[in-house]
């Protein structure tokens, strides 16, 4: 995800999209501390540097037996 043109400050509709999800899931993970976001006056944004840092430490997939498709 490191880019030289990638913003160190994402909002919501960029999040989004980063993880594709809808605005209420992004919104009930922050209100649940899931997901790390900082208020920017009245608007809630994401350092893009804690995001990579959260993804980072989310278990594999392989940790989890019985996660498959189909």
């Amino acid at each position: 995800m490191e880019h030289l043109n990638d913003p160190l400050i994402l909002r919501i509709p960029d999040v989004c999209q980063l993880l594709r999800w809808n605005e209420a899931q992004l919104y009930m993970a922050v209100r649940r501390g899931q997901i790390p976001a900082r208020r920017m006056g009245r608007r809630v944004v994401f350092l893009r540097s804690e995001l990579e840092a959260y993804l980072a430490q989310l278990p594999h997939v392989a940790e989890h037996a019985g996660v498959g498709c189909g």
